[in-house]
């Protein structure tokens, strides 16, 4: 099977949320035969460049004549970096075009290329490219933008924001629907998402599990009085969590534990780093190398959004290295794991502390909570899991 897999989202470095699942599915696509990426618009690139690299990176670029035509009419620029790190891991071909002019007729020509399947990261790739019709395509919606727009986009404060919330709701809706009808199947991150589209294209292909090669490691005790905290700053949802947890949990945990502290573990804009700083029993490490040490000596981690959608791939990683996991609906919405297994979904902050504080001088049950959760997560999230899942649903729309 040939397989163009179009994307605006770089796959490599498989470092964080984005980038982990569309580098799942490049490897979940592989297993089922040769794939091609398109990479359109990348950032950092000036207007005119295309890369090109394959398993063979340093070699010969012999791959047809629609790229010949690309290198000759656009002229080629190699990322070493990139080039290196995709010799080494990654069995595709993939090209990288911006779309000015020309380019454009060059994109034209490869999507117009015999392949069997075409694959689209989020719905704004398909529309670039639904001049056409396809014979067989995926999109990978991910969020589900309508829910995105109920949630966040217009808050319902007065009768002129519902009005306003309302009509974008019902052209996202339509958007939605006019995509479901025109591609052989989408992929969203969770059966909660697959519920609110309610359509029979839609199919689940859950965030994976960030390879750590933590699969056989022994479950960490931990500090008992370390809580931890992944996410990047510059979201808005993760800054407001930061906040929200420590101004109305962890004082209340402090009364009972007063040795406690957060540590945040993500990248810290200066702009919000002053007042960040000032909140109390706060750590904040900025971008660390690893983050397995981390995780290894914390008791727990939480995930306390008041906003945002998916499925949080901070709490898969948590539950991958047997740490149990606090977090709110909505940071913990999606994700098929209970309390049984070690993720505990409250938005009271008061109970919040108070299962915190449990976790915290249990050791023995949170040992226990955090076997439950390793396995449980790998049995749902695994790699192996998803390739299945994904040659399933390709094997559907053949």
């Amino acid at each position: 099977m040939k397989i163009l897999f179009v994307t605006s989202h770089k796959p490599w470095p498989p470092t964080y949320g984005t980038r982990i699942r569309v580098y799942s599915q490049l490897c979940a696509l592989e297993q089922l035969g040769c794939v091609d990426v398109l990479f359109i618009g990348p950032v950092g690139f000036e207007k005119g460049d295309a890369f090109y690299g394959s398993r063979n990176v340093l070699g010969p670029l012999t791959q047809g004549p629609f790229l010949q035509a690309a290198l000759s009419s656009i002229g080629c620029r190699v990322d070493m970096e990139t080039a290196q790190y995709l010799a080494s891991r990654i069995p595709y071909g993939y090209y990288l075009l911006r779309l000015y002019g020309r380019d454009r007729d060059i994109f034209n020509d490869i999507i117009c290329e015999p392949y069997d399947l075409f694959f689209f990261v989020r719905p704004h790739t398909f529309w670039l490219c639904a001049h056409r019709r396809y014979k067989r395509s995926i999109v990978d919606i991910d969020d589900v933008h309508s829910l995105s727009v109920t949630q966040e986009d217009f808050p319902k404060r007065n009768v002129f924001s519902r009005m306003k919330a309302q009509l974008a709701l019902s052209a996202v809706k339509k958007n939605e629907m006019e995509m479901l009808q025109r591609v052989s199947a989408a992929l969203v991150c969770s059966w909660a998402d697959a519920q609110a589209l309610r359509h029979a294209k839609v199919h689940v292909f859950p965030n994976p599990i960030p390879s750590h090669g933590q699969e056989g490691e022994p479950v960490t005790v931990g500090d008992n009085d370390r809580i931890l905290f992944i996410g990047g700053l510059n979201y808005f949802p993760n800054r407001e969590a930061v906040v929200f947890f420590s101004t109305a949990v962890l004082p209340l945990i402090r009364k009972k534990r007063p040795k406690a502290e957060l540590i945040v573990i993500g990248s810290l804009p200066p702009r919000h780093a002053a007042v960040l700083h000032t909140l109390e029993g706060v750590r904040f490490l900025g971008r660390v190398e690893k983050i397995a040490p981390y995780l290894r000596s914390a008791a727990l981690t939480v995930a306390p959004l008041l906003h945002g959608l998916g499925t949080r791939i901070k709490i898969l990683e948590a539950l991958s290295f047997g740490k149990p996991v606090v977090a709110t609906k909505i940071g913990g919405y999606g994700i098929e794991v209970s309390e049984e297994d070690g993720l505990f979904l409250e938005d009271d902050p008061k109970v919040m502390a108070e299962v915190c504080v449990s976790l915290m001088e249990d050791t023995a049950r949170r040992v226990l909570l955090g076997r439950r959760g390793k396995e449980r997560v790998y049995a749902l999230y695994g790699r192996e899991v998803l390739n299945r899942r994904m040659q399933e649903i390709v094997e559907a729309i053949r």
